[in-house]
């Protein structure tokens, strides 16, 4: 490993392994504890479409999804200034989730799908929680602020954040010929492999924020069984983990969002955008 290496992973909190991960000459491939790493080792979960996503009933969900969405763009035109969410803005967030999760119910029964996922499994809830919208954060953030844990929280987000962008660092200097995509990937199974649970998570192992979790996280399912969600299976090839999205018309809409909504330097990941909300406020608006 190179001192340039060797900086980098020095970064790394105890406990991780990016010392184990390292090629051991020029041209070789990465290893991980002794093993070679397979090709395609990526972190990629398919989207699953189903047959019936746009059948009636999907699309009543569909179009309830979107008509939410078009309301929270008018009402974030109709701020009287940044700082807060008004409450048409959280009511409509409220809406478009409740819509999305009918929509998941019909899918999953509609097509027989067996989810493994329950109540304190979480074995997803230790990833970097990524592709999270600008309205979602902020309705998010509103919820986190009535508790009195809230500075402790944003703290491990915090944390979160170091630990993943010094694992990118780490996956830039030792995978050059990678594409960014890629590395992006590796990056992302690295910081899993870690184990690092959710700071929302409750001592049960239950969502702690359930009511106001992202869609990134209503929308990932698993059908094969739990073992196989753990880091050293989740790309076996016996591992069924996937998401079920939204009309790709939603998607646009929540882009639009993203841009109407921001104020504070909104990023896709959770952890990252939550701390950058929390400055944002504690700077312009204390005692809010």
């Amino acid at each position: 490993m190179s001192s340039k290496q060797t900086k980098t992973a020095d970064k790394k909190p105890k406990g991780a392994h990016p010392s184990d991960l390292r090629q051991a000459d020029a041209g070789t491939e990465p290893r991980w504890n002794g093993k070679r790493l397979p090709a395609t080792f990526e972190w990629d979960f398919p989207a699953r479409l189903l047959p019936t996503r746009r059948d009636e009933v999907s699309e009543r969900w569909s179009d309830r999804m979107d008509m939410a969405l078009v309301d929270a763009i008018r009402a974030s035109y109709a701020q009287p200034g940044p700082g807060a969410p008004s409450e048409a803005m959280l009511h409509a967030q409220r809406e478009y989730h409740e819509a999305y999760g009918q929509f998941l119910y019909h899918n999953v029964a509609a097509n027989s799908i067996h989810v493994s996922c329950g109540r304190g499994c979480s074995r997803c809830c230790h990833h970097f929680v990524t592709s999270v919208h600008a309205l979602e954060v902020l309705s998010f953030y509103e919820t986190l602020r009535e508790r009195d844990d809230l500075e402790e929280l944003v703290e491990s987000c915090r944390k979160r954040v170091e630990d993943y962008d010094a694992w990118k660092e780490f996956c830039e200097e030792t995978y050059p010929e990678r594409t960014a995509a890629e590395r992006d990937d590796l990056a992302l199974e690295h910081y899993y492999d870690e184990r690092l649970p959710c700071p929302f998570l409750d001592p049960e192992g239950a969502c702690g924020v359930y009511l106001d979790r992202p869609m990134t996280c209503r929308m990932y399912l698993a059908s094969s069984p739990p073992e196989f969600c753990e880091a050293e299976n989740v790309t076996d090839e016996r591992a069924d983990v996937f998401t079920i999205p939204a009309d790709e018309s939603i998607a646009v809409r929540l882009e639009r969002l993203d841009k109407a909504a921001d104020y504070w330097g909104h990023s896709p990941d959770l952890y990252r955008s939550l701390v950058k909300l929390h400055e944002w406020r504690r700077r312009w608006t204390p005692g809010t």
